[in-house]
């Protein structure tokens, strides 16, 4: 059994990236919206290959541990879900319902010109950019919790020291006779 804990990443990459695809698609997405389901999936399911691995080579796997994992998983949800909803995103053109917006906005004369500008410029790539912002704070957020939860299910004890025992010398052979 080796004392060194297997690395975070392979377990965080697997979670975060099953569970992003997942998350970056249109009526799937839909789940996190029963308290961040997804994102939290993520980060129990990340717990659960970690505590595997910490099993194979005889390290402990404790809540806290799960947390931290949590929010590596979180990291790689958030970057997953906006890469495959980014072409999905695009495909759907989502600037038309902004420039409706916009036209009726510009129609009524008490809105400023920058306020229009604004409101345009939300559908572009500022409005992604700070959906991504959003997506990698949830992530880190909600992926702490289910990798915490994960870990508190999941959890692997650590195996006891093997300290070299001292032994007592044999006692001396009966007396013959």
């Amino acid at each position: 059994m080796s004392d060194s804990s297997p690395t975070m990443v392979k377990a965080a990459a697997i979670g975060g990236v099953a569970f992003g695809i997942a998350g970056g698609l249109p009526l799937i997405s839909a789940l996190n919206c029963l308290c961040c389901s997804l994102i939290i999936g993520s980060g129990v399911l990340a717990a659960f290959v970690y505590s595997r691995d910490c099993t194979r080579v005889g390290a402990g796997f404790r809540p806290g541990q799960g947390a931290l994992l949590g929010v590596l998983t979180g990291i790689f949800y958030a970057i997953t879900t906006t890469l495959v909803s980014l072409p999905l995103r695009m495909l759907m053109d989502p600037s038309a319902g902004i420039e409706q917006a916009v036209e009726q906005l510009q129609g009524n004369p008490d809105i400023p010109p920058f306020v229009i500008e604004v409101v345009r410029s939300m559908g572009g790539s500022t409005g992604f950019l700070i959906g991504a912002v959003v997506g990698m704070v949830l992530g880190v957020i909600f992926g702490a919790v289910g990798g915490a939860i994960g870990g508190a299910i999941f959890k692997v004890e650590e195996p006891p020291s093997q300290s070299p025992q001292s032994y007592d010398a044999p006692p001396p052979p009966p007396p013959v006779g």
